[in-house]
């Protein structure tokens, strides 16, 4: 695996061919949106490099959702060459295709109101994920990018709870993640963005693993019925919303499946 890693891939590094690939890559397994949205691909401002992730999605006027925009950070910092799962987080089939399939659904006003970022940011690093399986990779690599991807926003989102919830140093949480490989550098890093946003991980990490439990819960329900298709349908149905009650109307659509 580690060899594979070393010598693979995306099967496109420009931002416009990776949406381009992913949003086709992704028909078997999502259901369609709109054929006129439109997505303008462009870069931050050299004074925002040091302080702004890879690419970000900017959340167009909910009257105007059709149009949308990503904004990509060329910082040296960066490798564009993996904007590919990046990408799949930010446009398809991560937060721009979420975004438009509900948003197209003509959603109650009220619901525009509500932030729920459980749902929106477990959503994208699910799709994240996703990316990965329609990279043309073997499965074995896919799997470990990511069980790689999970875990390290898992490590993240502890340390956080202990910074915040506990009380840690930098000592303690150079400790703890020193315990999974970390160096002391790294890990005092890791505490200093932590430290100044606290919650920072949790949506990401508990999100996605929320999705991942409702979907394997889903098919021990449904065993050879259960189509991927139909699960991505009905979540994406339910929109940005707390996961016990997506949980409790899960009950009824399987029910009625």
């Amino acid at each position: 695996i580690y060899t594979q890693y070393e010598t693979m891939e995306f099967p496109e590094t420009d931002p416009a061919g990776s949406l381009d690939y992913l949003k086709e890559a992704m028909l078997a397994d999502f259901p369609p949106v709109p054929q006129d949205i439109r997505c303008d691909v462009r870069y931050i401002h050299e004074s925002l490099e040091d302080y702004l992730s890879p690419a970000l999605y900017l959340l167009p006027a909910i009257d105007d959702y059709r149009n949308n925009r990503i904004y990509i950070n060329t910082s040296d910092a960066y490798d564009r060459s993996a904007l590919f799962p990046t990408l799949a987080h930010e446009g398809y089939p991560g937060h721009l295709y979420q975004n438009v399939y509900f948003y197209s659904g003509d959603p109650e006003p009220i619901r525009s109101l509500l932030d729920v970022t459980g749902y929106s940011e477990g959503w994208a690093t699910y799709a994240e994920l996703y990316s990965y399986e329609v990279a043309g990779i073997s499965p074995e690599l896919a799997a470990f990018l990511q069980a790689n991807i999970l875990a390290a926003h898992c490590l993240y989102s502890l340390t956080d709870i202990g910074i915040h919830s506990d009380g840690w140093n930098v000592a303690d949480a150079a400790s703890f993640l020193g315990s999974y490989g970390f160096s002391a550098d790294t890990a005092a890093r890791i505490y200093q963005v932590l430290a100044a946003e606290p919650g920072m991980y949790l949506p990401y990490s508990v999100g996605c693993l929320e999705i991942l439990s409702l979907r394997e819960q889903a098919m021990e329900e449904l065993g050879d019925s259960f189509r991927l298709l139909d699960f991505h349908t009905f979540l994406l149905d339910c929109g940005p919303a707390p996961f016990d009650l997506i949980e409790e109307r899960m009950d009824d659509w399987m029910n009625e499946y």
